[in-house]
C-alpha cells in the first residue's frame, strides 16, 4: 500500500506538535470533601 507522504518518526512527531492541556484548569478554589458530600445529599433528597 503506497503512501502519499513520508512517515514522521517519533522525534519528528514531537518537535512538530505543541503538547496540548490535558484536563482542566485547576485555578478556582476546592471545595472540602465534607461540603462535597452535604451538596451530592441534598441533591439527592431534593426530589423527594
Amino acid at each position: 500500500m503506497a503512501r502519499d507522504h513520508p512517515r514522521k518518526n517519533a522525534v519528528d512527531a514531537a518537535v512538530a506538535t505543541p503538547a496540548a492541556p490535558c484536563g482542566r484548569a485547576n485555578n478556582g478554589p476546592q471545595l472540602p470533601f465534607a461540603y462535597k458530600v452535604v451538596i451530592i445529599h441534598w441533591l439527592l433528597t431534593e426530589g423527594v
